[in-house]
């Protein structure tokens, strides 16, 4: 993938990360220096003084972070070498050991260099993909494509170009054009299409995808790739530190709040328009009823304004018109799918994202009389700007309260997947399940750890607990799963690992770090690895994540994901062990659970299954050549579809779980929404949880507890 695509999808997992309210430090404001007089180096400025005084692990600006800068933002830009010559590059290298003096001096001559390269290059590449689109392919060549750009060098002249792009629309309509043949095959309808007429459909598909493509890339505006040149920076500190436009910060603190106000609608590029792609249930374009799925954006207007026309804008551009206080009107000018067009008037209200937030069900194993309740929490959310806002914390008490109340007797919070989030809000969640005592320790660079501390002797919930956790389970994930698991409150169940990052961030404006560049300001914030955070047992998440009581086997098994992965990231240490003990319930036969759990998996044939297919994804993401010979690429497709089938099972087996609602579906303000479509969520939901081999086992896991243990209370003492 492209990395600037990455940038573009920067927000979706680990955006959160653990977030600190609570670090206190003070940054000298100074003057900017003398610039070249523009706002992107005010920025340069202000981020590289943040960095400097408030990071974790300050770094040296010399050759290698040049050098360093250098590859990131190259690979930023075209890190697909589907844009840049040998020629680009020639011109671009003279800066690879100069980047430490420009970046000391605010000299930005190696972005404004770079913009106008990519620019220039995204033209000719386009030209050179609407050749390759004219021409007629047999599909007979013996030649082959590599898909993986790591492996490849950057083109030595635009000849060269010009051919690698006329290689890859060749594989990108032939690869497509063998997913239809093979369809076709497997239809049961008697009128089939020639190969001709197939090959017509991919390629206006085909055109469709790349038009888009080129759309995208030639709308992108210079600050786009100056902040992914920020980025390439900021990252040479580590993974997690990021620098955030207003635009980004807005949709940022939109994710961790699970709400925001507008009119309700998802919105997505479609060529020059920007469309409507969802209507999110309860907001007032779901009210009003006018506003649908796939209608065209023509022009904005605000109440008492004039009309903004927003064809040929990119989809960010107009959801800032879009966008505004609650209370306030806008209208919308449409085009219907029928071609006619329609002013739609709304008035913005607070939309709530419902689907970020904790949710419960009950679920019972046919056979068994015990009850057990099951939480998804996908992040640990909290609204920063209103205290009394949505908080996870609260949402998981609430959630547990219910459970008890329907008579659960163990209890699942499933953390697949999250990616963190709210550092109190995990230390309050954690004081639910304990008495008092030390949830985390944060340190700072400089000075003693910190402890965070449940303070309240309140139990929300005393009986048998298990955390499902994955590979992509961070941060936050990880301060819960560890507190549980060093107190031995709960088990601990997932992939060999989780992801490893044990940094906490913190925001800083931009605006507040400088003073007399009024005319410059909104400069955007920048998130700044501050902290580490350790177990209580002193141990740190940092690279090693949590370790899993019991280990499950999943498709991340052979693969390599987590914090160790990434370039940059910081070390793993140790600190002292604080001392802690709870009296609620201890997990005091975990060799029993894990035996127990061992005997079913080791004889269930989709376990096995699945660690089969784990090795088999291995595999296949390590095969990167692919021929532009049809009947070799579909030869190729069959023995994989054929290896694969034995795989059928994983996806469409049932399992014994059958699930039935808590009190309430989820922690969500259900006043705006209608309860058949939460019936209609709830049953979507439902299919998923029979579906789930990993939560079955889970349940069964938390069964064995139940037998085991009958709930003894004891004394876990370190």
């Amino acid at each position: 993938m492209n990395t600037i695509i990455k940038w573009f999808m920067r927000g979706s997992l680990f955006a959160f990360g653990v977030v600190s309210l609570m670090y206190v430090f003070t940054i000298t404001k100074k003057q900017p220096p003398a610039t070249d007089g523009t706002k992107e180096a005010v920025i340069l400025h202000t981020v590289m003084q943040v960095l400097d005084q408030a990071h974790f692990r300050p770094q040296s600006i010399d050759d290698q972070f040049s050098k360093a800068v250098y590859d990131e933002y190259l690979d930023a830009v075209d890190g697909s070498k589907r844009f840049f010559t040998q020629n680009d590059i020639d011109q671009l290298k003279v800066y690879e050991t100069r980047l430490d003096e420009d970046v000391k001096a605010r000299n930005l001559d190696f972005h404004y260099l770079m913009v106008k390269l990519i620019k220039a290059s995204v033209l000719k590449a386009e030209g050179y993909y609407k050749d390759a689109m004219a021409r007629t392919y047999d599909f007979k060549s013996d030649k082959t494509i590599e898909l993986d750009p790591d492996k490849l060098a950057y083109a030595k002249s635009d000849a060269a170009l010009k051919t690698y792009w006329n290689t890859l629309i060749e594989y990108e309509i032939e690869s497509r054009l063998a997913d239809r043949l093979e369809e076709q095959l497997k239809s049961t309808d008697k009128a089939k299409k020639s190969t001709a007429d197939l090959e017509k459909e991919v390629q206006a598909k085909v055109n469709e995808v790349y038009d888009d493509y080129f759309f995208r890339l030639k709308n992108s505006e210079s600050g786009v790739w100056f902040e992914a040149y920020l980025n390439a920076i900021t990252g040479y500190f580590d993974p997690h530190s990021n620098y955030f436009s207003p635009k980004d910060k807005e949709d940022f603190n939109m994710q961790m709040s699970g709400k925001y106000e507008g009119i309700g609608a998802r919105l997505m590029q479609d060529k020059e328009y920007v469309k409507v792609s969802n209507i999110i249930l309860g907001g007032p374009a779901a009210r009003n009823k006018e506003l649908e799925v796939d209608d065209l954006l023509l022009s904005v207007t605000q109440d008492g304004g004039q009309a903004k026309e927003v064809v040929g804008m990119r989809v960010d551009e107009v959801i800032t018109y879009i966008r505004g206080k609650k209370g306030t009107g806008v209208t919308i000018n449409v085009k219907k799918k029928d071609g006619n067009t329609k002013a739609i008037h709304l008035i913005r209200d607070e939309v709530i994202l419902e689907e970020g937030y904790a949710k419960s069900s009950i679920i019972e194993i046919p056979g068994t009389t015990d009850k057990i309740g099951y939480i998804l929490l996908p992040s640990f959310y909290a609204d920063f700007e209103d205290n009394n806002g949505k908080s996870c914390a609260r949402d998981i008490a609430k959630e547990t309260s219910k459970l008890q109340k329907a008579g659960v007797k163990g209890i699942i919070i499933d953390l697949r997947y999250n990616g963190g989030g709210s550092l109190t809000e995990v230390v309050d969640m954690a004081g639910q399940f304990i008495e008092t005592g030390p949830v985390v320790q944060v340190k700072s660079k400089s000075g003693n750890p910190y402890v965070m501390n449940d303070r309240d002797n309140s139990v929300n919930y005393d009986g048998p607990l298990l955390i499902m956790t994955n590979a992509y389970s961070a941060s936050a994930s990880e301060i819960l799963a560890a507190a549980l698991q060093d107190y031995k409150r709960a088990v601990i169940v997932g992939s060999p690992s989780t992801y490893g990052k044990g940094t906490v961030q913190r925001f800083f404006p931009l605006d507040k770090m400088v003073s007399g560049v009024d005319q410059y300001k909104p400069l955007g914030e920048i998130k700044v690895s501050v902290q580490k955070f350790y177990r209580i047992n002193g141990g740190s998440t940092q690279l090693r994540g949590v370790v899993p009581d019991i280990v499950l086997a999943d498709n991340f098994k052979y693969l390599e994901v987590g914090e160790k992965e990434s370039k940059h990231a910081m070390e793993w240490t140790e600190i002292s062990k604080l001392n802690y003990s709870q009296n609620v319930y201890v997990v005091d036969n975990i060799d029993q659970l894990r035996a127990a759990s061992a005997a079913r998996t080791d004889t269930s044939t989709i376990f096995k299954l699945l660690d089969e297919n784990a090795l088999r994804l291995k595999n296949r993401g390590d095969m990167t050549i692919a021929s532009l010979n049809l009947d070799k690429l579909m030869k190729e497709e069959k023995i994989r579809e054929n290896e694969s089938e034995k795989f059928t099972l994983l996806n469409n087996r049932t399992t014994k779980l059958v699930p039935t609602p808590s009190a309430d579906f989820s922690a969500i303000d259900k006043s705006n929404t209608s309860e058949s479509v939460l019936q209609e969520r709830q049953e979507e939901w439902f299919r998923s949880i029979r579906k789930d081999i990993y939560l079955e086992e889970c349940a069964q896991i938390v069964q064995d507890m139940i037998r085991t243990s009958n709930i003894k209370v004891a004394k876990s003492k370190n």
